[in-house]
């Protein structure tokens, strides 16, 4: 059976977010949205905040009425009542007249600015004002944080805990936001056992199952299920079938061309649409994609670093894009180089790094002899991009490096 050509990785990522398109848009209560996407662009149905405010404790005034004053020639002003964030009917002032006011209390209609409770001389009912006080002093303006009209969400970006706090305050109470995905996750092998198994012969855990789940879960995908699936046609093909249930099935192990494995081969066999069977890259080199009736299909390999690398430049961006959010591709970062690297010329290699920020960016490798597969994965926070013509590389040359930690998370 013919497969589709072996693709770059920019190749690769251009082939799956061109397939990929956002799910079906949902309503939700304000209180449920934090996390999902923005469906649509939202605008600010009133000025914020919606009337005149004092911004500091002190008293109200109109400032026409200190316009002649000085040290040596001060006004004289009386208070005449006093106000609190929640007065709620407002005594308009006349013209030599002041009003005690708290922060956040309502501007009373005739007064125009506020002398803050530190400058403030009142004594017997009086506030004595020794020089001119601006018109709108300490006043919080309406409108000044958000206008009636102005864009509050764009589509594609998500509702995090500020715009939560912002729409509340504005009682939005319903948002639309596209649907999170529903993702399968299969670990293909004979020689897997269960975390919860008892260890027998050579078998390993299936660990790519739990550090898939948590990545899905942690960027904001629905997790159908995740489970072992034998490295028999029967089973294989039983269980893609039901991981098409979901939105995303996500297998690894058995994508290579090798005979033993048969993920790949069942793929095309179900009527899978392969848009690559390969990715020159290293780790991930197997990496398969396809569409079965709008549902996407990664085949990893099965190695816990190509699973994880993988992840990040391929998987995810796809992830996002299902969930709405605006993906174009991965950022990159220019940093220098702590370390020499060496790898093998006529393929790009991603090796993990761990960046640091000073006055500039810099990556330590996290690569070589004395460098264990886990502990690395644990601590990289970027990835090191080498180009297939790039055999070597040298401490303090500048490399270009896909952030993790940049990645935009829902929750």
């Amino acid at each position: 059976m013919a497969y589709p050509r072996i693709v770059s990785r920019k190749e690769a990522l251009e082939l799956i977010l061109d397939s990929v398109h956002p799910l079906a848009t949902i309503k939700l209560p304000l209180e449920g949205s934090l996390g999902y996407i923005a469906a649509e662009d939202l605008y600010a149905p009133t000025d914020l905040p919606r009337f005149n405010r004092s911004a500091m404790d002190g008293y109200a005034i109109c400032s026409k009425d200190t316009a002649n004053a000085t040290n040596k020639r001060s006004v004289k002003l009386k208070v005449v009542g006093e106000i609190h964030p929640s007065t709620a009917e407002l005594i308009p002032i006349e013209s030599g007249q002041a009003v005690r006011i708290m922060t956040g209390g309502p501007i009373p209609p005739g007064a125009d600015a506020v002398v803050k409770e530190e400058d403030a001389r009142c004594e017997a009912g009086t506030l004595d004002v020794a020089g001119l006080v601006p018109a709108s002093q300490h006043v919080w303006e309406k409108g000044k944080d958000i206008k009636k009209g102005s864009l509050l969400v764009e589509q594609g970006s998500p509702v995090t805990p500020a715009i939560l706090g912002i729409l509340a305050n504005l009682q939005i109470r319903e948002v639309t936001v596209t649907r999170r995905p529903e993702v399968c996750i299969l670990a293909v092998g004979n020689e897997l056992i269960d975390l919860h198994d008892k260890p027998t012969g050579h078998k390993i855990v299936a660990s790519n199952i739990y550090m898939l789940s948590a990545m899905i879960k942690q960027h904001g995908g629905r997790l159908r299920f995740a489970k072992i699936s034998k490295n028999d046609k029967g089973a294989i093909r039983k269980d893609i079938k039901e991981g098409l249930k979901g939105d995303m099935l996500i297998m690894t192990g058995g994508s290579s061309n090798a005979h033993s494995d048969l993920t790949r081969a069942l793929m095309g066999e179900m009527g899978v649409e392969l848009r690559f069977a390969g990715v020159s890259m290293r780790p991930g080199k197997g990496t398969t994609f396809g569409l079965y009736d709008n549902k996407l299909l990664f085949g990893l390999p099965g190695t816990p670093t190509a699973v994880y690398v993988v992840f990040y430049t391929l998987v995810l961006p796809a992830l996002l894009r299902l969930m709405g959010m605006a993906v174009q591709g991965p950022c990159c970062i220019e940093a220098v180089l702590e370390q020499d690297i060496n790898k093998t010329p006529g393929i790009e290699h991603l090796v993990q790094g761990f960046v640091m920020e000073d006055s500039h960016y810099r990556v330590l490798p996290l690569v070589g002899p004395d460098i264990e597969v886990f502990p690395a994965m644990a601590r990289a926070n970027g990835l090191i991009i080498v180009g297939p013509d790039q055999a070597h590389l040298k401490q303090g040359q500048t490399v270009s490096v896909q952030l993790l930690s940049s990645c935009i998370s829902p929750l």
